[in-house]
């Protein structure tokens, strides 16, 4: 999956991976702590590790004075507060 065997020399997106990563870890804790079901957690940590180890190669942050960019980060937060509070209300049930 992250070998070189792309025809057309594509770089990995290793911010993405880690975001992914950070996203599959906070999704994981509650179901690894109420459950006996860990993958999603490790499989997060795995990619959080990979993006991380990898940090040198993330693309350049886009600036945020544009309105849209401003949009998705709002968006972005929203998203993370929505899923932070489920995860806390799962671990508390």
């Amino acid at each position: 999956m992250f070998f070189k065997r792309n025809k057309n020399n594509q770089v990995s997106d290793y911010r993405a991976i880690f975001l992914m990563g950070l996203i599959w870890t906070v999704s994981g804790l509650p179901i690894a702590l109420t459950s006996q079901s860990h993958a999603l957690l490790l499989m997060g940590l795995v990619f959080l590790g990979l993006g991380y180890a990898n940090k040198n190669q993330w693309p350049e942050a886009p600036k945020k004075d544009s309105p849209e960019t401003q949009r998705k980060i709002f968006i972005l937060a929203a998203v993370t507060v929505i899923i932070v509070l489920v995860n806390i209300m799962l671990i508390m049930r």
